[in-house]
């Protein structure tokens, strides 16, 4: 059966923007402790399991959420964070809790993939 409707055609453009980036997390405080240094970040809620982070311009809300699992698998869905020196936001990272997992070097680039205190990847990578 075909239709003729143009409703959710790809040429009407985007379906939404980013709007938030939720991080799940064992421990509410420890986290806020390694996540508002790693990214400069100010609480603007605390509200049960959440924290909701001050909007930085031109990015989405960044949230945490307490939740009972533990990380069990590979993140399918990473941060990366632009830093000015790799190796120097890998060492406070580090002092942060955080810990290396693999340094990847890729068409010229080189970036390190690191985890947080409760497992999930992300990457710093060189601003480009």
């Amino acid at each position: 059966m075909s239709s003729t409707s143009t409703s959710g055609s790809p040429d009407e453009g985007p379906i939404g923007t980013l709007a938030l980036i939720g991080i799940d997390v064992e421990d509410l405080d420890r986290s806020d402790q390694f996540w508002s240094v790693v990214l400069d970040l100010k609480v603007a809620e605390r509200d049960g399991p959440y924290i909701f982070y001050e909007k930085q311009e031109g990015g989405p809300i960044i949230y945490l959420q307490k939740v009972p699992e533990k990380k069990t698998s590979k993140t399918r869905v990473h941060l990366d964070i632009g830093v000015k020196d790799v190796d120097v936001a890998l060492e406070r990272v580090e002092a942060l809790g955080g810990r290396k997992l693999a340094v990847v070097e890729e068409s010229g680039i080189r970036w390190v993939v690191v985890a947080d205190l409760d497992g999930n990847e992300f990457c710093l990578v060189p601003n480009q």
